[in-house]
Formats: C-alpha cells, sequence, structure tokens
C-alpha cells in the first residue's frame, strides 16, 4: 500500500455563462466570483467537484447531486451582483434557492423599485440572515412604505434579541434581617471627609 492516499479524479473544463453558471452532467453549477466567458477548470471527485479559475486557484467546492449534501453560499456576494445587475434577478439560479418571501420581495416589475429592493437586502443581509430577513419580510407587510426599510431594521432586530420579562424571584434563604438592614451612611461619609463631619 502506498503511504499517501491516490486521490481519483478526472478534468474536464467549462465555460461560465452570462449567470455565472457552468455546465456539468447536464445541470447548471452556480459559482460566485466567475466572469462571463471565462474558462474554469473541473477536477471532478466521485463526491465533489473543485472548481478552478485560470491560475488554478479554488472558485467553489461543490458536492455531487447524488450525495445530497448542501454547501453554504455567499449571500452577501450574491445579493452584490443581483445588485449591480437587476435584470438577472428573474433569471439567476441564486433566486430560486432564496425563501419564497425573499424571492417575491425582489421579483417586482419596476426596475427602480427592484434596484431599491436589493440594495436594503444587501444591506441587511450583512447583519441577519436570510431566513430572518424572510420572517421580518412576512411581518412586515406593507413593503411600500416610506419608512419601510427603519421598520425592517426594527423587526429584525427584535427578532435576534427578543424581550425577556423580568420576574421578581421570591429569595428565601436570606434571613429578614438581613433584607431590611439599612447602614448608616454618614459613618463612612465621615471616612470620607477625612473623618470631619459636614
Amino acid at each position: 500500500m502506498p503511504d499517501h492516499p491516490y486521490d481519483v479524479f478526472r478534468l474536464d473544463t467549462g465555460k461560465v455563462n452570462l449567470y455565472g453558471e457552468v455546465r456539468f452532467d447536464k445541470t447548471n453549477l452556480p459559482l460566485v466570483g466567475a466572469k462571463p466567458d471565462e474558462e474554469v477548470l473541473l477536477k471532478i471527485y466521485w463526491d465533489h467537484v473543485e472548481v478552478l479559475n485560470n491560475q488554478y486557484k479554488l472558485l467553489v467546492n461543490i458536492p455531487r447531486p447524488y450525495t445530497y449534501k448542501t454547501i453554504e453560499l455567499p449571500w452577501i456576494e450574491i445579493i452584490k451582483g443581483l445588485k449591480r445587475k437587476p435584470r438577472s434577478v428573474t433569471h439567476s439560479r441564486f433566486v430560486i434557492m432564496m425563501p419564497t418571501t425573499i424571492q417575491h420581495f425582489i421579483q417586482v416589475d419596476d426596475l427602480g423599485q427592484r434596484q431599491q429592493r436589493l440594495s436594503h437586502l444587501s444591506e441587511w443581509s450583512k447583519v441577519y440572515s436570510l431566513d430572518e430577513i424572510a420572517i421580518a419580510l412576512e411581518k412586515e407587510t406593507n413593503w411600500e412604505h416610506e419608512v419601510f426599510n427603519d421598520r425592517m431594521r426594527q423587526c429584525l432586530y427584535a427578532l435576534q434579541h427578543p424581550e425577556q420579562c423580568e420576574t421578581v424571584m421570591l429569595e428565601l434563604s436570606t434571613p429578614t434581617a438581613a433584607h431590611e438592614y439599612q447602614p448608616d451612611l454618614t459613618a463612612y461619609d465621615r471616612l470620607h471627609n477625612g473623618g470631619k463631619t459636614a
């Protein structure tokens, strides 16, 4: 047996399409940070695919579909890309992966409004997860209101920091005399003034 394991893989090439995807095994693999028409190298293992750029830098490691594994997508970068090209919202595979409420929120016909909503989403996603944003969007139904962004920020903050009720606890182990003890502070005042009374 060899000292070092031998990784079995196959090499293939691909070309990034206009939506930032490369086609492999009859499916489009989403790539973040790849430029359209860029040639990429696919290092294909039995359970995952490593996508490398021209300088052999790893762009993404994607599990093969039949393994049923998931990967965490860099949503901040994805939303930045959508914000740069708001018309791609209707065609992007990344939008399909977002929660349904967020899909409805950004898939409006008016491009100006779509751009503004993508800006809000970009801002929120720096602090909150997409699931939290979706919950807040369900609570805030009036998306056209002039103070909508402020109300969303408040709602998102409330989701992460729920109010805690202060309940008075009955503490029975301390003697009643200690509870009711009120020290004479004039003695401490005299110590502070160098022993002189005021």
